[in-house]
């Protein structure tokens, strides 16, 4: 049987281990964090937050707060129905039409976006 051990370093998992049991890796690694996944740890994945007793989704904002329930973060006020994405700066769910894309995003060739540059505003 094999078990899935995090790689954690200040509460944060760094690498996601497969191995026959703890004590075949526990050398390879003897100045860091091992925490073996369990039903009771839950599901360990690169970037998952260790709070001492399970994983946890990493904190997508500094507003939001973690729900027992749903076991993630929430935002302050519920999502509207639609495409919205959160504005952390005024604490709000904005249409997505009003985000902000850079030049790659919106797939602007290189000529596209040094003409956007030089454009009279």
């Amino acid at each position: 049987m094999t078990i899935r051990v995090a790689l954690v370093k200040d509460n944060k998992v760094e690498n996601v281990i497969v191995a026959e049991n703890l004590e075949l890796i526990r050398p390879l690694f003897p100045l860091d964090k091992l925490v073996e996944q369990t039903e009771e740890t839950f599901l360990a994945w690169i970037g998952a937050r260790w709070n001492g007793t399970r994983f946890e989704s990493p904190k997508k904002f500094d507003s939001w707060t973690w729900d027992e329930d749903s076991f993630d973060y929430l935002a302050p006020s519920k999502k509207p129905k639609g495409e919205y994405f959160w504005n952390e700066s005024v604490m709000e769910w904005r249409p997505i039409s009003e985000m902000v894309l850079s030049p790659i995003e919106r797939g602007l060739s290189e000529a596209e976006i040094l003409a956007e540059l030089e454009a009279p505003e």
